[in-house]
């Protein structure tokens, strides 16, 4: 992963120093122009298109070095395919940036609910997530430690969580609910500031619906699977039998 990221860094550096395709393009068919003005990037591309297929393609403005890096890869990339070639590299780079996987795979929430409303992930969709990192903690936090506390009693570890859950499910879904409520105007575009304030509300619903299944259901099984085993590698390692914790009933009399 460390040769990877390496090898990454140099090529946008490489791209953002000096960029290929750059300039002026004469005889062009087709223009497109992008502007970010929460970065300051504003770049136009410049296509020739001959028989159906990029015959050349250029682009020039001023921004990062990742946007002029990403211009540079992208109009080296596109020379020489035809529309669907064209639609397939952008269906495909579309899929990785907001599903995290190339050829497909689950959405997270966070990302997709930027997809479905037809955000991108900004400045402010980034803060969005640096809130969810600490309620999505809190939630988990909260149900562990009740565990724990509960096991210290003397309850068994699926003992600990059917006590547990139940109690903590409340404060997890009121905190839930009352942060996507809260931020549901801002996400449907409504007041001053919308543009701005929609990204981040998207985000930290999208996240916060996820987030809060997985802590309801994927932490306690988790904590189940981790907790139980450490306790049968326990009693190996002591010489005892270990103790069966089953999530069955209690055993009937004859």
């Amino acid at each position: 992963m460390s040769e990877l990221s390496d090898l990454y860094q140099e090529v946008i550096l490489d791209h953002g120093r000096r960029p290929r395709n750059f300039g002026p393009l004469e005889g062009a068919t087709h223009h497109a122009e992008g502007l970010n003005p929460l970065c300051g990037d504003h770049l136009t591309v410049h296509a020739r298109l001959e028989g159906g297929r990029v015959a050349d393609v250029r682009f020039e403005g001023s921004g990062c070095a990742i946007s002029k890096a990403s211009a540079s890869v992208m109009t080296g990339v596109v020379k020489g395919l035809d529309g669907a070639g064209v639609d397939a590299l952008f269906e495909r780079f579309h899929r990785l940036v907001t599903e995290g996987d190339a050829g497909g795979g689950a959405e997270l929430g966070k990302l997709a609910g930027l997809d479905i409303a037809t955000h991108s992930l900004n400045i402010y969709s980034m803060i969005g997530l640096v809130l969810l990192i600490g309620l999505v903690a809190k939630n988990s936090i909260l149900l562990v430690d009740l565990s724990n506390q509960r096991r210290a009693q003397g309850m068994t570890v699926n003992e600990a969580l059917a006590n547990a859950c139940p109690i903590r499910m409340r404060p997890v879904l009121m905190t839930s609910l009352t942060l996507i409520l809260a931020l549901l105007p801002a996400s449907l575009g409504l007041g001053a500031g919308a543009e701005t304030n929609a990204p981040l509300a998207i985000a930290v619903i999208g996240g916060m619906i996820t987030s809060t299944l997985l802590t309801l259901v994927v932490v306690p099984a988790a904590y189940s699977l981790v907790e139980n085993w450490r306790e049968r590698r326990s009693a190996r390692a002591s010489g005892g039998a270990p103790a069966l914790d089953s999530p069955q009933g209690p055993k009937q009399d004859d």
